[in-house]
């Protein structure tokens, strides 16, 4: 061990004793060696403890504009609401909007004109935005989405009525938004609306009405009557009221055309014309029904779809001699069948021809759609003054009448019938009586009777495009073409296919009023297996008026119409016949007209008394 530490030290001298005798004097410091390498990384330390979750920052408020002064519904606790009209500022606290200062100053001294700038170039042409003008209005207001923007900018209108009031009226540019438009929503939570359109070009002008006194006493909710309730007048609920346990309940439904009362019995059908509802009210079938008992409607206004069912109504039970199914009296009721299948009304139990399947009375209004009626008596009935029928796509078969009117008294007069595209069939009688003054008019129709398609008694008649049939399978009520032989009431008349005019031979005459038809385009076409055809020279059309009376009878056609006449079948008695203008004659048997001779003659004298034959039989 010694050894080793004098060699060590013997060393170190000689070394020192070289440098001192190779520099002498002190060298400069060296320059710093170059940076040894990186040592290794050491081993990742252990993951330290998740820290504690703060707590939640309170929400902040939000600021809220509009014209006027916030309403209790707008809004959340703490939220700002500034009213731009006049500079309002309001908090919502818990006792509701507080205002709570005004940011609004005073208007400051007009500054001095500065100098005027330098003209810019023109720029390209912009769209123009338009700005809308929103008229004041009490009870709420209105807030658009936009102040202004271009023409078809979609933009939607914010309609917030104050506490207890309603929308009555939504005008756009001076238009009435419709309870149908589907742009205006109501929101049953909020009880606001908004109203989605578009800019138009100049902008638009748009107002409100609000009120506060709802309408409907009741309303139907899910099949369920709800009394107390109040309805806005575009049909909204605003207030549901309180369900009526002991009223009648449907099985689904409101009672509005797009949600009607679904009706599944005939308990169900019998309370229809029991309910006291002001408001109009919707039912559809869905199965069919029979009924045991008449309806009588009453200043109400109904529409029954019978979705391609049957209902059969038996009134043998009704001890009235008046027996009818369905009366409307001064009310006014659909009955229709939405469904591609006709619905089927079938009245069972009338005894005798005066009475009805279904009458309209007392100035009632009757709309039948896409239906098929079968009466054991007159199918369709019209009385009492300003009473109307209107009659679309449907097939009417009564034992008397399809329809028929009432001259018993003036109180029946001056009602108004009008079908289309509908089949009318008497089958024992007559298509269609009208014998009253009133208006009727039958357009693309066809009518068929025994004895006789019309009796045209009475009123102002149009038919167009029609088809007219008879069928005289039960021969006629005596030889009404003998002129001292007068007629009877309802069909006891002359045979033909349309007897128009009043016979009598008395000194006071029956159906006393102008009778005047008009015929445009109908065809006279016989039954196969009938005895039309030649049948003891009944004609087609039979006019016939007493020379004692003023009353006048008057028979308009048209050219397609005397195409289809046949002349052998055409009679006239004091019957006023015109075409195109010119009241024409009938000839006798023969007739001489310029040379020519006719065996019959349809003819007018013109302007110099010359005879010009419309259509005549030459020999």
């Amino acid at each position: 061990m010694k050894k080793t530490k004098l060699l060590t030290l013997t060393a170190l001298t000689l070394i020192g004793l070289l440098g001192l005798s190779s520099c002498g004097e002190k060298g400069e410091k060296g320059d710093t060696g170059a940076t040894g390498p990186a040592g290794e990384t050491g081993p990742k330390g252990d993951k330290g403890d998740p820290g504690e979750n703060g707590e939640d920052g309170k929400d902040g408020a939000t600021w809220l504009t509009g014209t006027s002064k916030p309403t209790d519904s707008l809004g959340n606790l703490g939220d700002m609401y500034l009213n731009t009209t006049n500079g309002d500022v309001y908090q919502k606290e818990e006792s509701g909007w507080t205002l709570k200062m005004n940011i609004k100053g005073e208007d400051g001294e007009d500054g001095e004109d500065g100098r005027p700038g330098l003209n810019g170039s023109q720029g390209s042409q912009g769209e123009t935005a338009y700005s809308n003008t929103i008229l004041p209005s009490e009870g709420g207001y209105l807030s658009p989405s936009i102040g202004s923007g271009v023409e078809g900018t979609s933009f939607i209108i914010n309609v917030i009525p104050d506490n207890g009031y309603y929308l009555t009226d939504l005008k756009f540019n001076g238009e009435s938004i419709e309870t149908s438009d589907a742009n205006l929503v109501f929101d049953k939570e909020s009880k606001t609306y908004t109203y989605e359109t578009t800019m138009p070009k100049n902008g638009y002008v748009i107002s409100a009405s609000f009120d506060n006194k709802t309408s409907g006493d009741h309303v139907y909710i899910e099949g369920r009557p709800y009394s107390g309730s109040k309805v806005d007048s575009y049909g909204n609920i605003i207030d549901e009221g309180t369900l009526v346990s002991d009223g009648t309940w449907f099985d689904g439904g409101s009672g509005t055309e797009e949600d009607p009362l679904i009706v599944t019995s005939e308990k169900q059908f019998n309370s229809i014309d029991d309910l006291e509802i002001e408001s109009e009210l919707n039912f559809i079938l869905d199965r069919d029904l029979s009924i045991n008992e008449r309806f009588a409607f009453s200043t109400q206004s109904f529409n029954i779809d019978l979705n391609g069912h049957t209902l059969t109504i038996d009134v043998g039970n009704i001890e009235e001699d008046y027996k009818t199914s369905v009366i409307s009296n001064n009310a006014n009721i659909r009955l229709f069948s939405s469904a591609k299948n006709k619905g089927v009304i079938k009245s069972t139990g009338l005894a005798s021809n005066n009475q009805s399947s279904i009458a309209v009375s007392s100035g009632g209004i009757l709309n039948l759609d896409n239906l098929e009626i079968n009466s054991s008596g007159c199918a369709l009935y019209v009385i009492n003054d300003a009473s109307r029928l209107e009659v679309r796509g449907c097939d009417i078969n009564g034992q008397s009448y399809a329809i028929g009117t009432n001259a018993g008294n003036e109180e029946n007069y001056n009602v108004s019938i009008k079908v289309d595209n509908s089949n009318l069939r008497g089958e024992v009688g007559t298509g269609l009586l009208f014998n009253i003054p009133g208006t009727l008019v039958v357009n693309d129709s066809t009518i068929m009777g025994d004895d006789q398609a019309l009796i045209a008694r009475g009123g102002d008649i149009t038919l167009n495009s029609c088809s007219l049939s008879i069928k005289d399978n039960k021969k006629n009520y005596g030889d009404y073409t003998n002129n001292n032989d007068p007629w009877g009431t309802g069909n006891a008349v002359q045979i033909a296919y349309i007897t128009l005019g009043n016979k009598w031979n008395g000194d006071v005459p029956n159906y006393n009023y102008d009778k005047n038809l008009t015929l445009n385009n109908v065809k006279f076409v016989p039954v196969e297996g009938s005895t039309v055809d030649g049948f003891d020279g009944n004609p087609y059309i039979f006019g016939y008026m007493s020379n004692k009376s003023t009353i006048t009878a008057s028979l308009t056609i048209d050219e397609a119409t005397l195409t289809n006449l046949d002349l052998n079948k055409l009679s006239l008695t004091n019957t006023t016949l015109t075409y195109d203008g010119h009241n024409l004659e009938l000839g006798s048997d023969v007739v001489d007209i310029d040379g020519t001779r006719y065996s019959k003659a349809l003819y007018y004298l013109d302007e110099t008394n010359n005879k010009v034959v419309v259509k005549g039989i030459k020999e």
